[in-house]
Formats: structure tokens, sequence, C-alpha cells
């Protein structure tokens, strides 16, 4: 889907990348690929695109308050990523993963 600027020109659609090995998520991104250019990838240690990239958002449901701290702060770190808005989601319900990855550098924390 694309929208027209106020000017009549067409604006491109914005691109999220969704760092998730859970299948629920990865389908997820190809029902969000009806009004964004989606990446979904298993890690961030893969070879990304040259697009620019819009948002991050990431499932840290695996991953514990320390690991996923280090995860927020090598994301917002990285030259690629420092200025993209990063979306954390889990579905465990943890205070302590929500604090350490809000310490961390994410932008929002989805539980």
């Amino acid at each position: 889907m694309t929208l027209k600027n106020k000017l009549g020109g067409v604006e491109s659609r914005s691109t999220v990348l969704i760092v998730s090995d859970d299948a629920f998520w990865l389908r997820y991104g190809d029902a969000l690929s009806a009004w964004y250019n989606v990446y979904c990838v298993k890690n961030l240690n893969v070879c990304l695109p040259d697009d620019n990239i819009d948002a991050v958002v990431c499932d840290v449901t695996a991953l514990d308050s320390q690991a996923s701290e280090k995860l927020c702060l090598e994301v917002k770190s990285s030259g690629r990523f420092s200025n993209v808005p990063l979306i954390l989601i889990n579905e465990n319900v943890s205070s302590d993963i929500r604090t350490a990855c809000l310490r961390g550098g994410a932008d929002a924390y989805v539980d």
C-alpha cells in the first residue's frame, strides 16, 4: 500500500525488520507486508538489504534479562540501527526483562 502525500506524489512504504525465530512472528510479518516492506530474519548476523530500516521489532522471549539488555545495547550502538526505533516483544511478563531492555535502549517493550 502506498500513500499519496499532500503534494500528490507517492510516498514510499516504510521498512520494518522483524527479528525472531518464532513462526508466529514470521507469519505476522507476512501480514504486515500489505502495508510495509517487511524483512524477517532469525538473527541480526545475516546479510541485510541496503534498504533504510524504519523500525526493528525483535522477539526476546527466549532471552533472559542480561541477554536482552546486551541485544539492545548492541543494536543501539551499531551505526546502522542507532537512530531506528527498537521495539521488543516478549510472551513472558517479567519486569526484570522489561527493565533490562529499556535500560539497554529499547524504545518500546510489548508483553
